[in-house]
């Protein structure tokens, strides 16, 4: 039994060099993130998502173009196996999700207190103005 057979649901020709090149940009990009300045929960989930994502590709190139769907205890295998980790790729968004809506919330409030600071000085600098004016008259 050959690895690449040819009755596979898309040949492999056609599959690998695709899963290659996607493995590549994969690998770009987690390269890039590791460079990026963004928060540490930010660049962990995202890393843990990028490396889930580089051990589906291969899976899905089998699924697509080595296994073949007569074999149907390796095929039910192999897309299972891809299901899953798709859905911890969703799962991992939802929680990257998750993750901006605090990192938000958590800016709003810093934010905030800056600008509550900011008022403050302003109104001590605008009294210390107007006695000074005062003065002067």
């Amino acid at each position: 039994m050959s690895l690449i057979i040819a009755e596979s649901i898309l040949p492999a020709w056609f599959v690998l060099p695709l899963a290659s090149l996607t493995l590549i940009v994969l690998g770009v990009h987690l390269q890039w993130m590791h460079q990026a300045d963004m928060p540490g929960s930010r660049r962990r989930i995202r890393t843990a998502s990028n490396l889930v994502s580089m051990l589906t590709v291969p899976l899905i190139a089998a699924g697509f173009g080595i296994v073949n769907p007569d074999d149907h205890r390796l095929f039910i295998m192999v897309w299972l196996a891809i299901v899953g980790l798709l859905g911890i790729i969703v799962i991992l968004a939802g929680v990257d999700m998750l993750n901006n809506l605090r990192l938000h919330a958590q800016e709003r409030r810093h934010i905030r207190t800056e600008i509550r600071q900011l008022q403050g000085e302003m109104r001590t600098l605008v009294r210390e103005r107007l006695k000074g004016d005062d003065v002067g008259h």
